[in-house]
Order: C-alpha cells, then structure tokens, then sequence
C-alpha cells in the first residue's frame, strides 16, 4: 500500500474516531433522532448534486438499503451513543461484521470456513461478556439498541451486495433523501417538539452536527471510496479496527471517560473476531463487510 493511502486510512480513522467524541457532545443537548435528520440535511445538501434517479427495478433494494445502513441505523446508533457513552458503542458496533457474515452464509449462501465461525464465535463471546459482566458501564438498554444499530447495518450490508447501478457517492446522498422524510415522523413521536433543546444549543453542539455530516460521511467515506478502487475491502478493514480504539482514547482525554475492565476485555474479544474475518476474507480475495462510521 503505497504512503498516501496509509495516510488516507489515518485521516478516516481520524476522523470516524472523532465522529464519536464530537457526536457524544452533541447528543447532550439535541435529541438523537432529530441529530440525525440534521445531519442528514448536512449529507443532503452537500450531495445533492450525486443525485441521480436509479432504474425503476433498483427502487425496492434502494429504500431497503438506505432505510436500513441510513435512516435507522444511525438513529439508533445516536441513541445508544447518547445512554451508553462512546467505548461501548464504539467496540459493539462492530459486531455488525461477524452479523454479515452469518447472514451472507445464509441468504447469499457464502461458504463459512472454520476461520470465519472462530472470528464470530470470539466476536460473539465479546458481545455476551460485555452484556453480562457486572463491571458494564452501560445498562442493558443502550447495548441493545447498539446491537440493534449493528445488526440495521448488516441487513443492509448484506443486501447491498445485490444493488446494482448506484454509484458510492449517490447511494450516501440517497441515503439523506430517503431518510429525512423517514425521521422527521418518528423524531415527532418519539422525541416532540426540537425547538426548546435547538435553541439552547451551544456552538459545540452545531459543530457536532456538522462534523458528523461534513467530515465524517462526505469527506471520511469520499476517502474511503477512492481507496476502495485500488484496494480490496479486506485489505482495509483490519487498519479501520482502528477506530474505536482512538474513539476511546478521545473519550478519555477530552470527555474523562473510562471504560471498565469488562468493556475492554469484551471489546478485545470483538475486535478480534472482527480482526479473524478480515483477515481470512483477504487471504480468500472475498469483498467482505465494508467498514463503517459512527
């Protein structure tokens, strides 16, 4: 890999970690589901020129695929990032790898080696420590809707590998157009009125959405993409296994936070089932699960 791609993955690692610090901030004061429809408006606004109106039979997976890698993902994502702190989100949102997998072996028929089941199995080991251990920080509401964020992710992982015909760049601007209609109900429902927590918004918080539409998808995922056409995914997920372990060092020097003995030794045991994945999904040349931000 040549140097400026090692130092792309550094700048998306970079900034995906810091996704999570300055979204955690955010979310302290604007709700989650409303976070998300504006950081959609900022994806929407700074894409719209992706635009472009796929083939009619492309529609189905389409929504399918936006509603469930974009709308809902990340607003359940927001939400457990807001009751459960970073280190938690950060390590089990990973696990939305070893969910592809199974889910590939299923409904793609991809063969499973002995390699791959050991990768889930220790992931899966990770989730249930973390779920488990007294030591958790977050209670059994935020890991959930985590793993329910994590496994929106895969479904829509999984079924993006039949979406033909929508470029990388379009399929993120799609994912704002679709979404927002999607949110704003829900955001009403689920969470009232925004314009009391909108208008005690500080700068701070501002920044947070902005950072998260601005850098973290456009920018952090328009690097990613230009990578992706000269390397295979596989080759570069094991760097973006990264992320979370720069998120929790942000979390720990900026926000104080300290993850317990059981979120790291959990965490540990994700990251290196999602690590045994890639890993042997490079030495077999297959796609794999493609990394994903906060």
């Amino acid at each position: 890999m040549a140097p400026r791609d090692r130092l792309a993955l550094a700048l998306i690692v970079l900034a995906w970690a810091g996704n999570f610090l300055l979204s955690a901030e955010a979310l302290e004061r604007i709700p989650p589901f409303w976070f998300t429809v504006l950081r959609f408006l900022v994806v929407l606004l700074l894409l719209f020129p992706f635009l472009r109106v796929p083939q009619k039979r492309a529609w189905p997976l389409l929504i399918f695929v936006c509603l469930s890698t974009g709308a809902l993902h990340f607003a359940f994502n927001f939400w457990a990032l807001r009751e459960g702190g970073i280190a938690l989100v950060a390590i089990l949102l990973q696990s939305y790898v070893p969910m592809s997998a199974l889910l590939a072996a299923f409904s793609l028929r991809e063969h499973i080696g002995w390699r791959t089941a050991a990768g889930i199995t220790i992931a899966f080991l990770g989730v249930c420590w973390i779920g488990i251990a007294r030591g958790a920080r977050a209670d059994g509401g935020a890991i959930a809707l985590a793993l329910i964020a994590a496994a929106l992710l895969a479904l829509g992982t999984v079924a993006m590998r039949r979406l033909k015909g929508v470029a990388a760049l379009e399929l993120q601007a799609w994912n704002a157009a679709l979404g927002i209609p999607v949110l704003l109900p829900l955001a009403l429902w689920l969470e009232g009125d925004p314009r009391e927590s909108l208008l005690v918004a500080e700068t701070r918080h501002w920044l947070g959405v902005f950072y998260s539409g601005a850098i973290a998808s456009v920018v952090g995922h328009g690097l990613l993409y230009a990578l992706l056409r000269r390397h295979p995914v596989a080759a570069i997920t094991p760097w973006l296994l990264l992320t979370p372990v720069a998120a929790i060092g942000l979390a720990a020097l900026f926000r104080s936070e300290r993850p317990s003995s059981a979120i790291l030794l959990g965490g540990a045991l994700v990251l290196l089932g999602v690590l045994l994945i890639a890993l042997r999904d490079r030495a077999r040349g297959r796609r794999g699960a493609p990394p994903v931000e906060a």
